[in-house]
């Protein structure tokens, strides 16, 4: 039996995933500095606008954080065929060498 991985395929969706985190914590970032703009609410909202900013914030914070988990899961799946594939003497795709580069985090 064997089992092909498309490693490039592989090394862009952890990139992308990288990238979904960087978006996440800047939108968070975004909704997290308009806390500081409450003043501009009336005294009867300002209380919910703060407590929702703060809230959407840590979502988005959580959300971001399994981006980074999906993305270094993905580059680590990548890591493991590689090393199999060179311990056991595999052909592989060539292609795959220049993935070494990939595996590093980029963010």
């Amino acid at each position: 039996m064997t089992i092909d991985v498309a490693y490039v395929e592989v090394a862009g969706r952890s990139r992308e995933w990288d990238q979904q985190a960087v978006d996440l914590r800047a939108a968070g970032g975004q909704v997290g500095g308009v806390s500081g703009a409450t003043a501009a609410f009336t005294p009867a909202v300002r209380g919910a606008v703060s407590g929702f900013c703060t809230a959407w914030t840590r979502h988005v914070e959580e959300l971001a954080a399994g981006a980074e988990e999906r993305a270094d899961g993905m580059r680590g799946a990548i890591r493991d065929y590689l090393e199999t594939d060179e311990a056991s003497g595999s052909v592989f795709d060539p292609a795959a060498l220049l993935l070494r580069g990939a595996l590093e985090e980029r963010r």
